[in-house]
């Protein structure tokens, strides 16, 4: 046995993937793909493709009704102000 390694390997906090956190909360994958982009589940990016998962942290938020960024996607912001950027060009209000 080596001096390195000791006879008890700390306990680290199991870590959830994208596909493990689908199937607790009986969803798709792209369903929590889509909460991640919208930054509204608690999650950790360990590199960039890589995600992982509190188990606990996940726990909290569904309690708590799953609680949004602000209640509003970020998909919804963008496309209105992408229609609010529209209105004030057609009404000759934006930039020339």
């Amino acid at each position: 046995m080596s001096a390195a390694c000791p006879n008890s390997t700390p306990t680290l906090p199991q870590a959830l993937t994208a596909t493990e956190v689908a199937e607790r909360l009986k969803v798709s994958k792209r369903s929590v793909q889509r909460l991640v982009e919208e930054h509204a589940i608690p999650f950790k990016r360990l590199g960039p493709r890589i995600l992982r998962f509190d188990p606990g942290e996940i726990a909290e938020w569904w309690s708590q009704g799953c609680p949004a960024n602000g209640g509003q996607s970020v998909r919804r912001r963008r496309r209105r102000k992408v229609e609010v950027a529209a209105t004030h060009q057609a009404a000759g209000k934006g930039a020339a």
